[in-house]
């Protein structure tokens, strides 16, 4: 849906509004990227392709 796993990940977490520096509804950072990043990591870490 967002092109790639990875922005996938992105916006599973982070909501299809998400951008870097996103807060909540009670003003704390949503940390999308750093979650994203490491579960693509684990992924990539099983053998995944993209």
């Amino acid at each position: 849906r967002f092109g790639n796993i990875y922005n996938g990940l992105l916006h599973y977490n982070g909501g299809d509004n998400w951008y870097p520096g996103a807060t909540d509804s009670y003003g704390r950072p949503i940390l999308a990227n750093q979650y994203a990043d490491a579960v693509y990591a684990t992924y990539k870490g099983y053998g995944g392709k993209n």
